[in-house]
């Protein structure tokens, strides 16, 4: 057994090597023939080079030749000019041009420049030689290895199929060698197996006849658990037939509703209250109310708050401001349909209640116009400052270009009491919202500004008719 084992590791070894060899060298015969073929083309390549060589150097020689012959005539040509010339001068000492000319063909460099030339072309012609002796010799060579390569393709097949049956052969060989240790091996086994079965058969037979009084046991358990399985099945069915009769039976409707409640517990629904058509209609009114002050600012800067002649008449106060008044509210009423007509003609905006919109805006136009009036009243010409600066204040506070909740506390605090704020609040119900309370309170707020700046330009007229050392310029001294 362990002989024929050794002799059929080592049958497998072989087997083995001469199956890697031939694996090895399938190719070699496709490859060698592709070196014959490529070696081959090299060859024809190198020939048609070296023919290529051949016939370049030919034309090079005889370009050499010709460029020698040519160098020959040109320095005759040189000399017989050299002659003629100096004759030419000997017999016209005068002629300074022919002179110079002279002096320049003789210590010319052409004389070493064509010797330079022919001894170039001489080195040419012996390269073009030396190049078509070396391609022609390349070219030898290549048909020499290209020969070569065609022998070896030639008796590579021949190669690998002795490769081939030797390695079948010593297939063969591993396979008989690998069948004579196995089945010695099984011999050898086999009688070690039966020398062992023969003692385990006779305490097979002890166990036998104790497996046997534990089967009896078993049963006698296999029957007490099968009445236990009866009685658990029993009540499983009644409690499968109380659970039917417990569960809810519904329409396909409410199945519907129910999977869709399921399936989607809370839906998002948007809608807009007032919804405008971009942003121009948020800003007009913000800039609406900033028009209509910056028009009052300019027109008073135009009309005087207060007539001093009406001052000096015995008149009431309240005539007086009434007097001044009046042209200030016309120019303003025409302030108030020209910017809503290029709002509304030619900027496209479209107000949700246009008789609103005309209203509250003429009412804009005449808070600012009677609050500017009392300003410019009570205090002259300072008063114009003081308007300045009561716009700055309210077009940061107004909440025109975003809410006012973001604006610092000082902004807030302002935003609650100056009237550009109900300005804006009043234009974007009329313009894009509706009428509610928002647009009532900015109505009444103004109306209540323009009533108490009547009211207190009818006092600082009353005060003015009275004139004070402190009114004087210079002051009177006593």
């Amino acid at each position: 057994s362990a002989g024929a084992t050794s002799a059929a590791e080592g049958a497998d070894r072989l087997s083995d090597g001469l199956s890697t060899l031939r694996t090895s060298t399938s190719g070699l015969p496709q490859a060698t023939r592709q070196l014959a073929d490529g070696s081959r083309q090299v060859a024809d390549g190198n020939r048609r080079i070296a023919d290529s060589v051949g016939a370049a150097a030919d034309q090079v020689d005889a370009a050499t030749t010709t460029l020698t012959d040519a160098g020959a005539e040109v320095r005759q040509a040189r000399e017989r000019a050299l002659s003629d010339l100096r004759t030419y001068v000997a017999d016209h000492p005068d002629d300074t041009s022919a002179a110079d000319l002279l002096a320049a063909l003789e210590q010319s460099r052409l004389d070493a420049a064509l010797n330079d030339l022919q001894t170039t072309a001489g080195t040419v012609r012996q390269a073009a030689g030396q190049a078509r002796a070396d391609t022609d010799a390349l070219a030898d060579g290549a048909e020499q290895v290209a020969q070569g390569n065609a022998r070896l393709a030639a008796s590579t097949p021949a190669l690998t199929d002795g490769i081939g049956q030797a390695a079948d052969g010593a297939s063969s060989l591993a396979s008989g060698t690998s069948t004579l240790a196995t089945g010695a091996r099984d011999l050898s086994s086999g009688a070690a197996q039966l020398s062992t079965g023969l003692g385990r058969l006779d305490s097979g037979a002890a166990d036998l006849a104790a497996g046997a009084n534990r089967l009896e046991d078993g049963t006698a358990g296999l029957h007490d658990g099968l009445v236990s399985l009866a009685d658990g099945s029993a009540q499983l069915s009644q409690g499968l037939d109380d659970g039917v009769s417990q569960v809810p039976s519904y329409t396909d409707a409410r199945r519907a509703d129910t999977s869709d409640t399921v399936a989607d517990p809370v839906r998002l629904a948007t809608d807009y209250l007032h919804q405008a058509s971009g942003n121009g209609e948020g800003f007009a009114p913000y800039f609406i109310g900033l028009a209509l002050y910056v028009g009052a600012m300019i027109l008073w800067m135009v009309l005087r708050p207060v007539s001093q002649r009406l001052l000096a008449a015995p008149v009431a106060a309240g005539r007086v401001v009434l007097t001044g008044l009046q042209p200030a509210l016309v120019i303003g009423a025409v302030q108030v349909g020209l910017l809503l007509a290029v709002l509304i003609l030619a900027l496209g905006l479209s107000p949700n209640h246009l008789v609103a919109t005309i209203g509250f805006t003429a009412l804009v136009s005449l808070a600012f116009i009677a609050l500017q009036q009392a300003i410019g009243i009570a205090f002259g010409p300072t008063g114009r400052i003081l308007v300045l600066v009561l716009l700055m204040l309210q077009l940061t506070s107004a909440g025109g270009t975003y809410p006012a909740e973001l604006t610092p506390t000082f902004f807030q605090r302002l935003h609650e009491v100056l009237p550009m704020t109900q300005v804006v609040n009043g234009l974007r119900e009329a313009i894009t919202g509706q009428l509610d309370q928002r647009f009532w309170v900015a109505t009444a707020d103004l109306a209540v500004l323009a009533l108490v700046s009547l009211a207190l330009a009818c006092l600082a007229a009353a005060r003015n008719r009275v004139w004070t050392l402190s009114r004087l310029h210079p002051a009177v001294s006593l």
